[in-house]
């Protein structure tokens, strides 16, 4: 037995989660997605049965979509420098190096007077006058440089970008033998393994986003008396004991962008017996 689809989608506002200032925040992109699938079912003999599927996967982040990447806030602009407004507030903001000079050279090397420098976040650096933008003359203000976005950095295009979790290519083949004996009991061993190409765990696809191509086996084993409704079984989940990431996020700047991942489950060795009636 031979399946195969084709599949097309265009998505309106995508949603997609991210942390910011210990807040999860969701974010709307518009999206295509398409892909091909194979199936297929080959059994030679009554006892054997074999079967493999394969997967592709094609996705983009339309035009226009922008979000700032709190891993990269200036973008490496150096026209631009990351600050802290305060020690326990849980962001940085961005502000062009000329004002941080400006401030310092103001306070003797000190963090001096960016009063309110860091316009939304609405918190300043130390207590101090009135900070004056040396590219204005006048008193620096966020609304001077709107693509800082009130303070929280600069906005990173993601025209063409590809999805979180979305692998190229997935592929999964496994092959069981079944065996009569007794007197209608059956017996059955069964292995898979699964594998998908790398992928992304965000949607800036930055080297640090990277998600390794990663593969899995199983192998069970069991006998059954269909009749009976009566089924043992010993099964080993994960055979090769491999713990490759899977997926991860990012938290806020006040955790010093401490990242959480997600690993395959070690290997689990079990046994179950079930009973229908």
């Amino acid at each position: 037995m031979l399946n195969a689809d084709a599949f097309f989608y265009d998505y309106k506002d995508y949603q997609v989660s991210k942390i910011v200032d210990r807040t999860a925040v969701n974010e709307n992109f518009d999206a295509k997605i398409w892909g091909l699938e194979f199936e297929t079912l080959f059994s030679p003999t009554r006892n054997l049965r074999l079967n493999a599927n394969l997967g592709y996967l094609d996705t983009r982040i339309g035009a226009g979509a922008k979000s700032i990447d709190i891993m990269n806030r200036t973008q490496g602009n150096p026209n631009y420098a990351l600050v802290k407004p305060w020690a326990q507030y849980p962001s940085n903001c961005v502000l062009p190096v000329s004002v941080v000079e400006a401030a310092l050279l103001a306070n003797n090397g000190k963090p001096g007077p960016l009063q309110e420098a860091c316009g939304d976040f609405g918190l300043s650096i130390a207590v101090g006058s009135v900070l004056i933008d040396p590219n204005t003359g006048k008193k620096y203000t966020p609304d001077t440089y709107p693509q800082l976005n009130g303070g929280a950095g600069l906005s990173q295009n993601l025209e063409g970008d590809e999805l979180p979790n979305s692998p190229h290519w997935t592929a999964n083949i496994g092959a069981q033998y079944g065996y009569d004996f007794a007197q209608g009991w059956r017996a059955t061993i069964r292995a898979d393994g699964y594998w998908q190409s790398q992928s992304w765990a965000r949607v800036y696809n930055a080297v640090n986003d990277k998600l390794h191509g990663w593969y899995n086996t199983n192998l069970s084993l069991w006998i059954e008396r269909p009749d009976d409704g009566l089924k043992i079984e010993i099964y080993a989940k994960n055979l090769l004991d491999k713990t490759p990431i899977t997926d991860a996020f990012i938290n806020s700047d006040d955790t010093d962008l401490t990242t959480n991942v997600f690993v395959l489950d070690p290997r689990l060795i079990g046994f179950s017996i079930t009973k229908t009636f």
